[in-house]
């Protein structure tokens, strides 16, 4: 099919996203990570530049979608549109002047990151009523008589770097599988935390929607509540919830949250015709944790805690389908469940999944490099050779070598590079400089190759690495997501500028006229009944 590059303005596509309707289509971010996190159209999906090809592929895996992209009104989305354009891809739009018109436009512009999942934890807790407790008044329970079973429902890395005193570890896909099996005595309270608010919410109320007979509450705020109030973080702790399920009672019990919640169930026959339906997008997803068994072909592994947590980053299509299977039902279940109600198609794989071809593969997106050792880096530093640093810009402000200039991708045309120039790149993902080297051939220069090595092994082969650290402004680090950056390091001002972003978030959307999820009937919620302090 012949490809198709259009403009369109500012105003239609917010048209589009109040609508809700038209088909599956992907509205594409395009900026760098601290830039799109310091103001995006809600429902777009940021998809850098630096790495965009290979990103399309794995997320937007069927080449007649229909795409918007937006840019920072810098030309990025004209150079990207040639790119898809060359990989295929035959119906693809540009938001005229990029942001700068959508803010000229009027139209919102929503900071943060992952704000579709954390707009929805908003309006699961408003919609479905989930119990909370305070951090002041948790921490008066857990001096008392009957204290809480305190639930991290984060990854366990992410309980590794600090969580709440004497709290254990069951990420909230988890937690149906997991929790119902340990020793809770009857009545006691159970206080899902994470370290803001969407998780808390989630695992609170997915342990109501899985019958779970103990009261069970969300901690408001999570963590940076829980410091504002004035109360201490417990830093390197390691407590995973190491139960064993009881597998046949788990099944039953997520048998009938799909009865009750009318979850679908498909064959692996089915799921075979609509992955070879050419007008179909369907993303096939294993929500079971890293490691735990090998993901099927054609499956991505999405641990369902993460899928709920940052949904843009996993299904960037609008009216696109999901699968999920699981060999226990249960985090399968849990992914259902929570898609459906974000308005996802989200359908359980009854049987084990037939082999079929993956999504994406990031193979033949641009020539393969030279990759050089440090002694040829050493080499061309002494003779003069241009170096450009492409690793993220924390990483280049800690060891410069001697002579290098720092450049993302979608700002090369920036470079101070002499026509002609024969340029070393310096990255640790061959794939990523393989997609600067296009950029950097189309201006005329030759791109030698790419050293991925080491500060150390730099050293080592006698690359000059400058001792002292390099500043880059900020207003450049577009790769660094700055936005209440320091909540988690102890500033509790982002803290609580990032707790009021969050809470503020379904009124925002209100005042644009976006309202992505209806609200729910009667029947569409489940409550334990216990909404206060036994």
């Amino acid at each position: 099919m012949k490809s198709l590059t259009l403009s369109v303005c500012a105003e239609k596509v917010m048209e589009r996203l109040r609508l809700g309707a038209g088909g599956e289509w992907a509205f594409c971010d395009l900026r760098e990570p601290g830039e799109a996190a310091e103001g995006h159209p809600f429902g777009s999906v940021n998809m850098p530049y630096s790495r965009l090809e290979r990103d399309m592929m794995a997320k937007v895996p069927r080449l007649e979608t229909d795409l918007v992209l937006i840019d920072a009104g810098d030309g990025v989305a004209e150079r990207a549109a040639a790119h898809l354009s060359a990989m295929g891809r035959c119906r693809i739009s540009i938001v005229e002047g990029g942001i700068p018109a959508w803010v000229k436009a009027g139209l919102p512009l929503f900071k943060g990151v992952h704000t579709f999942s954390k707009a929805f934890g908003e309006w699961a807790q408003e919609h479905f009523q989930t119990p909370e407790v305070g951090p002041t008044e948790l921490h008066a329970q857990l001096q008392g008589p009957n204290p809480p079973l305190l639930i991290d429902g984060r990854p366990l890395a992410e309980h590794r770097a600090f969580t709440l005193p004497g709290a254990l570890n069951c990420p909230n896909a988890e937690l149906p599988l997991r929790l119902p099996g340990g020793d809770l005595a009857t009545g006691r309270p159970v206080v899902v935390h994470c370290a803001g608010r969407t998780r808390s919410i989630i695992g609170a109320q997915t342990l109501r929607d899985f019958g779970l007979q103990n009261p069970v509450f969300a901690l408001r705020d999570g963590t940076q509540g829980w410091e504002i109030a004035g109360f201490a973080r417990e830093l390197g702790a390691d407590s995973p919830i190491t139960s064993q399920p009881d597998l046949r009672a788990t099944r039953t019990r997520a048998a009938e949250v799909m009865a009750r919640e009318g979850i679908s169930s498909i064959t692996p026959e089915t799921l075979a015709r609509w992955h070879g339906d050419p007008q179909r997008t369907v993303y096939c997803f294993d929500p079971r944790p890293e490691g735990e068994g090998e993901t099927p072909a054609g499956f991505t592994r999405a641990p369902g805690t993460t899928l709920i947590q940052q949904t843009d980053q996993f299904v960037a299509v609008k009216g696109a389908g999901v699968v999920l299977y699981d060999p226990l039902l249960v985090r399968a279940v849990f992914a259902a469940l929570w898609l459906g109600r974000m308005g996802i198609a989200a359908h359980v794989l009854a049987d084990a999944p037939h082999p079929m071809p993956n999504m994406g593969d990031a193979c033949g997106l641009a020539p393969e490099l030279a990759m050089l050792g440090a002694g040829a880096l050493a080499a061309a530093q002494k003779a003069g050779v241009c170096l450009v640093d492409l690793r993220p810009s924390a990483a280049f402000m800690r060891s410069r070598v001697r002579g290098a200039q720092w450049c993302l991708r979608p700002r090369l045309d920036r470079l101070a590079v002499p026509q002609g120039a024969e340029i070393v790149l310096l990255s640790a993902d061959p794939v990523t400089a393989a997609l600067a080297a296009r950029d950097l051939v189309a201006r005329g220069c030759t791109v030698l190759g790419v050293n991925g090595q080491s500060p150390d092994d730099w050293r080592a082969a006698g690359v000059i690495v400058d001792a002292t650290a390099t500043l880059i402004p900020e207003r450049d680090r577009i790769d660094e997501i700055l936005f209440c950056a320091g909540r988690h390091r102890g500033n509790l001002d982002d803290a609580r500028a990032y707790l009021e972003w969050e809470t503020g978030l379904l009124a925002r959307l209100h005042a644009a006229g976006l309202a992505p999820w209806p609200a729910p009937t009667s029947t569409e919620i489940y409550r334990s009944g216990v909404t206060t302090w036994p």
